[in-house]
């Protein structure tokens, strides 16, 4: 996943050096710069940032100032600041900074404010996840959408007509739809109580079908049978042993 980070300080050698730790870190991060906070908050209003770097000293606006705009921003970002002098501390976290890096830094410190920042935004989307499951559950079947983890941290809604199937692999779920595969926050059984519509069949312990996305049922060993899915990779999804006459029932065979 790559997330959108915004480095702000007015000298060009610290930009430089948190640039730089912030590629080779180990999280996938796109990074912009400003070199003042008007320019800073023109880039916020224009990009949807994942967390911000911000220098606290600087002229015209401070970081302080700048980071009081931000918290107006309704998709607001994590802010980090950054800066020489402790004294900004309180003020900072007021603010609701997620961390606050005192120059100079090591590697082994930027690295748990990046853990930090990381465990902030996944604590968040797992609260937004919680919430919305639960709007959705009240949905009628037509209206209903399920959840997914999509790209810079964003909650993708998708149709349930739109998923395929969906499988468990590394005890996480991930769901392949028209628009690609997306990892689901909560489990199978979860999800299938989600999605709850007559079209969805739990043919295996680790995948759940969407029946109408099938074109070929195909017979196997022992009485197992494989489905064939209706899309260009054409995906063989195992049908369990006990679940097979539940799934003649369901197709009237």
């Amino acid at each position: 996943m790559e997330m959108q980070a915004l480095v702000v300080d007015d000298e060009a050698p610290a930009r430089n050096e948190l640039i730089f730790m912030l590629e080779n870190s180990k999280v996938n991060f796109r990074v912009r710069e400003a070199d003042n906070g008007k320019k800073a908050l023109e880039l916020v209003n224009n990009h949807n940032f994942d967390v911000i770097f911000l220098d606290i000293q600087m002229p015209s606006l401070t970081g302080l100032e700048v980071a009081a705009e931000i918290l107006k921003v309704e998709d607001k970002p994590e802010i980090v600041f950054v800066t020489a002098y402790d004294e900004y501390a309180i003020k900072a976290f007021e603010l609701n900074a997620v961390d606050y890096l005192l120059k100079p830094f090591s590697r082994k410190r930027f690295e748990e404010t990046i853990n930090r920042v990381m465990s902030h935004s996944k604590k968040d989307r797992i609260k937004d996840t919680i919430k919305i499951n639960k709007a959705i559950s009240q949905l009628t079947p037509e209206l209903k959408r399920i959840p997914v983890n999509s790209k810079r941290g964003r909650i993708k809604l998708l149709k349930p007509s739109e998923i395929y199937y969906a499988t468990t692999e590394g005890g996480k779920v991930f769901i392949t739809s028209e628009e690609g595969v997306f990892e689901f926050a909560n489990g199978l059984k979860e999800l299938e109580e989600m999605l709850n519509l007559p079209q969805f069949f739990r043919c295996h312990r680790s995948y759940l079908v969407n029946l109408s996305k099938v074109k070929e049922l195909i017979p196997w060993f022992k009485g197992n049978y494989y489905l064939i899915i209706n899309d260009e990779s054409e995906e063989e999804i195992p049908v369990g042993r006990t679940r097979v006459n539940e799934l003649k029932k369901k197709l009237n065979l």
